[in-house]
């Protein structure tokens, strides 16, 4: 009778892993380049240097360079809710939402 040998190294199912740390990645990147535009063109609520976007790029390259790790992704998704969150929360968000004839 033969015994089948697992292997405690096999990573067959890393492939999946990887595209979707580079994918959530890209969107954290994104999401820094999407808060640098607003501040940039003069949103109001936001302060000189916000700091969504050096969080967003920093954990967007821990999410990137550790695919292997499914921590780091949900790093990342609890970051992404927690900028969803602070978007609302940031005055003048509600009527630009409401009035997107006024953002001209």
């Amino acid at each position: 009778m033969q015994t089948k040998e697992f292997s405690t190294t096999d990573h067959s199912d890393v492939g999946g892993w990887i595209a979707t740390h580079k994918a959530l990645a890209a969107g954290l990147w994104i999401g820094a380049l999407g808060i640098l535009l607003q501040a940039v063109t003069g949103a109001t609520g936001y302060p000189k240097v916000p700091p969504g976007i050096p969080i967003l790029a920093v954990i967007g390259l821990i999410v990137y360079f550790t695919p292997r790790w499914a921590w780091t992704a949900l790093l990342g998704l609890l970051l992404t809710g927690l900028v969803t969150v602070g978007v609302f929360v940031t005055p003048g968000t509600a009527y630009r939402l409401q009035h997107p004839q006024d953002a001209c």
